[in-house]
């Protein structure tokens, strides 16, 4: 540090250059001079070592006092007659105890964004003492990092609950596994209704594949664990996924329509093509891959109920089931959706050869033609190796197309019987009766009606 104004001026000037370059100083054109100067002036004013260095580091603060008692304060300090060295020394271990806290805040989890932005909260309030402030943003942060602490917890506990479901419909014991699943739905509840729903959303869907597998009734219980995501996405609190919940109903009614007969099969296609508009009612102007799906489904619906009708109006219904299933196949694309695009191809066909015998005769044969032709746009993507069950579905009622044919022509009726009795064989072959017997009982039914 150089020579203050204050202790220069308390000497006598030498020489008319010393008087000059010691105003020259005082004038502040020198605010830090060189050494070498410092030593000019001091043989000139005859200071003395000791004394340049009380200059160098002189006794009063630099700071002002207003200020430091203000820093002091805001830091906590609150002893008035403090002088200034201890002012001094508590904000200097307050300014080490704030790094480390503001270090130990960095280190908090930044990949939650949540936390992110809270900690920047903090530490910026830290940064200018506003100490009430980084309290309230450390307050989130502790509750946050608490709650994302019990929710990993509680994620590990739910995720052993849920599969123990599913080993319990294995077993065989549906009430269990309903008990399963709603216990891992219920651990979200009081931290994440969001996570709550999904986790009884996709019970739902697991019992209902389960049941559509193994040709079991698990109506009542896929419904009630679906409703009970309903009942958190409601319509109000969430439009969307309340939708996707209308399907999944309509889904599980239509699954077990399909194994039923007579007014109970009436019933369950009813309350399917009820859910399934509802779903559709939120997207009348928004035709995306979900929208055509609920469409397809809607089409299997109109399908299904076509069996159990008779004359005009098994046509209508077939007619229904062609242009919801038109539709869908207007949205979804190959390339985007495979799988959804090759099931809408795979419906469209099963719709198609049931027109074909609706209507029989020549006229019979073009509908005949557009399910041939659309079934195997479906085994494009349902191959044998990895889609064996689907690629069996489609090959069953490409056999029933074939039949069909073999009895409106007479030229080549032989050849087109041992096509169809190919294809019903390769779809037997395919099926795994420990996944899916009921599907293999299915095909080996259709077989009978080719004999």
């Amino acid at each position: 540090m150089g020579l203050t104004q204050s202790q220069l001026g308390k000497r006598a000037l030498g020489s008319e250059t010393d008087k000059s370059r010691i105003s020259a100083i005082e004038r502040g054109k020198v605010p830090n001079p060189h050494e070498s100067t410092i030593k000019a002036i001091a043989e000139v004013l005859q200071i003395s070592d000791d004394e340049i260095e009380n200059c160098r580091y002189p006794d009063e603060a630099v700071v002002p006092k207003q200020v430091l008692d203000s820093l002091a304060a805001r830091f906590g300090f609150s002893n008035p007659d403090a002088d200034v060295d201890l002012k001094l020394s508590y904000l200097h271990k307050a300014s080490e105890d704030l790094r480390a806290l503001q270090e130990r805040v960095e280190e908090l989890d930044k990949n939650n964004t949540d936390l992110g932005e809270t900690e920047n909260r903090a530490n910026e309030a830290l940064a200018v003492g506003n100490f009430e402030l980084a309290d309230r943003e450390l307050g989130i942060l502790e509750v946050v990092q608490e709650n994302n602490r019990t929710i990993r917890e509680i994620s590990k506990q739910a995720k052993i609950r849920f599969e123990r479901g599913k080993t319990a419909l294995l077993a065989l014991d549906f009430p269990l596994a309903m008990q399963h699943f709603s216990v891992a739905a219920d651990y979200f509840s009081a931290f994440d209704i969001n996570r709550a729903a999904q986790t009884a959303y996709d019970a739902g869907n697991v019992m209902n594949k389960h049941g559509v597998r193994y040709g079991v009734d698990l109506l009542e219980n896929a419904i009630a664990i679906a409703n009970q995501s309903e009942g958190i996405w409601t319509k109000k609190a969430n439009l969307r996924k309340w939708a996707t919940v209308k399907n999944l109903s309509g889904t599980i009614f239509l699954d077990h329509a399909m194994r039923r007969q007579g007014s109970d099969k009436d019933e369950l296609l009813q309350k399917a093509i009820g859910e399934f508009d509802l779903s559709l009612s939120f997207r009348e102007s928004v035709h995306d891959a979900c929208w055509a799906m609920v469409k397809n489904n809607l089409g299997v619906a109109y399908r299904e109920r076509s069996k159990e009708e008779a004359g005009a109006a098994k046509k209508a219904s077939l007619q229904k089931s062609y242009t919801a299933t038109a539709d869908a196949l207007s949205v979804l694309k190959k390339p985007t959706n495979p799988e959804w695009w090759a099931s809408a191809n795979f419906n469209m066909g099963y719709t198609q050869q049931l027109r074909a015998v609706a209507v029989g005769g020549a006229e019979g044969l073009l509908f005949a033609r557009e399910a041939e032709k659309h079934l195997n746009r479906c085994q494009k993507v349902f191959k044998r190796g990895n889609y064996a069950t689907q690629w069996a579905q489609a090959n069953g009622i490409a056999a029933l197309v074939y039949g069909f044919k073999s009895g409106v022509t007479t030229d080549d009726r032989d050849d087109l019987l041992r096509i169809a009795r190919s294809k019903i064989d390769g779809a037997i072959e395919a099926i795994d009766p420990a996944l899916a017997p009921y599907l293999l009982k299915e095909a080996q039914l259709r077989k009978q009606s080719l004999s």
